[in-house]
């Protein structure tokens, strides 16, 4: 390399007194970059200690005055022949072009390519284009790290395109940057379709504004994810449940905040909770129910046997079955009231179906003024009816005399002493319309828009203090609605009130 020695003497003789002289040559073996001087005829004229120990050769002497082509860049990274006139490194030598290239590899003395990158810096002496200089790195490091970064990306996008689990990728504006296929089957929208959404318009109203405070609290850094069950709105319309794990992440420290959203479908958990509630409301309100219809009737078993025991210690036989012949009409309506209240729980746990069938309607109003004319006997209370004989609808049974046996019951807690209720059937159109009439204490307007109103329970006292559970009228309400028909109330306080329900009229034909 005679032109180094030529360069470094022109150095040192131009050094002024004082200024130390500089070893370009030693500066050169310290790079751990490689080097290489080539003329303009392509022959090696200098090679450092870096291009050496990267090669795996020994001493220069080996590159020194060859054509570096031949040595090490003679074929592609695939193995193909890298034809002379295609170099880039000639090209450069004898056009005096720089170039940089990133995507070519050396080979080494043992025959083991290396990727590296390189660059070219033609050499011009007095205007006279004298070779090239050729700077490379070693990229094997850098490539095998890459490998196993572009490997760890493909698991995990792998893992994230078939997990059973939903998984969505949202932007810190809430729009969808990526969703696997578990969640889109999950909410049935295509990914394109849920980028031009944002996910408030799949999300709950009330759960968005639940989460938007989470989220809030994680972008500022309170809290490092959260959990949340909430509700999608699927593309079908359906509502599913989900539980959703979030965490945040940012790229980069200077770039936007993401979020990932781990979602588990939690809809059939949901519903058999909401099934488990209905069912322990059910066996609540059954029980308040068999308190409430087995209340008077019980009580008025009392009564007569205080009666009958008065009768006995006087010697009045007459009384005495006078009596004891009410009392066994009562105690079989009782039993008839409680086979229809087991029937009924029976009918909610939906071990037997919704059953109507012809149901004669002044048979009906015949055995509940009976069955309740004890009750109302002891209020002086009159129960009188007007339909016609014939007259039918089309109902459950069972759910016909609890409706009765409510509004009649109702309607003597609340009316006066020594007054009349007054049942009533007419035909309309498709229907049957029945009313209940009292002439008793009224229902205050307010609480008549009300009275039939979900989880509103009004329990008043009546006109001797009777007390209730508040459940009855909720229970004519779902019963008259299972038949398809309507309830509703009309009245006036002080003058009565008149409650009326309609079911489906039954014709032969």
């Amino acid at each position: 390399m005679d032109n180094i020695p030529e360069n470094e003497d022109k150095v040192s003789s131009q050094s002024t007194e004082g200024r130390p002289e500089i070893d370009y040559n030693g500066i050169l073996s310290s790079i751990t970059e490689g080097i290489f001087a080539l003329d303009q005829q392509g022959l090696c004229v200098y090679c450092n200690l870096a291009s050496l120990r990267m090669l795996g050769y020994s001493s220069e002497k080996e590159f020194l005055g060859k054509k570096l082509h031949s040595l090490l860049h003679f074929a592609h990274p695939d193995g193909r022949s890298y034809p002379v006139d295609e170099c880039k490194i000639l090209h450069a030598s004898t056009s005096g072009i720089h170039i940089s290239v990133n995507d070519e590899v050396f080979w080494r003395a043992d025959g083991i390519p290396i990727p590296v990158s390189y660059s070219c810096y033609p050499q011009v002496v007095d205007g006279k284009l004298t070779g090239t200089v050729i700077t490379f790195s070693d990229l094997s490091e850098q490539k095998l790290q890459q490998k196993k970064l572009e490997s760890s990306e493909a698991k995990y996008r792998n893992i994230f395109k078939n997990a059973n689990t939903g998984i969505i990728y949202v932007n810190e504006y809430g729009y969808t940057v990526s969703a696997n296929q578990s969640f889109l089957s999950l909410i049935q929208f295509s990914l394109a379709e849920l980028q031009m959404m944002h996910y408030s318009e799949f999300t709950n109203k009330e759960d968005f504004e639940t989460e938007v405070l989470l989220r809030r609290e994680m972008k500022e850094g309170k809290r490092e994810e959260y959990k949340i069950e909430k509700r999608y709105r699927r593309k079908d319309g359906r509502i599913i449940w989900v539980s959703s794990c979030v965490s945040a992440f940012r790229e980069q420290l200077s770039h936007p905040l993401f979020y990932v959203a781990v979602v588990h479908d939690i809809t059939d958990r949901k519903e058999y909770e909401q099934k488990l509630l209905n069912s322990n409301n059910t066996k609540d309100k059954f029980f308040s129910i068999i308190a409430h219809d087995l209340r008077n009737p019980v009580g008025s078993l009392k009564i007569m046997s205080d009666l009958l025991n008065q009768d006995l210690q006087k010697g009045n036989i007459s009384g005495v079955t006078e009596i004891a012949g009410i009392m066994d009409k009562q105690i079989g309506n009782t039993l008839s009231l409680l086979n229809d209240l087991l029937e009924w729980s029976r009918a909610q746990t939906e071990n037997i179906a919704f059953s109507p069938t012809p149901v004669n309607v002044r048979d009906i109003f015949s055995e509940r003024s009976d069955f309740l004319m004890i009750q109302a006997g002891n209020k002086n209370i009159t129960i009188e009816y007007d339909t016609d004989s014939d007259l039918m609808v089309y109902a459950d049974r069972q759910m016909l005399n609890t409706i009765m046996r409510n509004l009649i019951t109702n309607a003597i807690k609340f009316s006066y002493e020594k007054s009349i209720i007054f049942l009533h059937a007419e035909e309309r159109v498709g229907w049957v319309l029945i009313s209940i009439t009292d002439r008793g204490i009224g229902i205050p307007k307010v609480l008549l828009e009300k009275l039939f109103l979900p989880d509103s329970k009004f329990s008043t006292y009546g006109t001797k203090n009777e007390s209730g559970t508040g459940l009855g009228l909720l229970l004519c309400k779902e019963f008259v609605e299972r038949h398809g028909g309507r309830i509703w109330a009309e009245s006036e306080e002080g003058q009565g009130t008149k409650l009326l329900f309609t079911l489906p009229i039954y014709r032969k034909n």
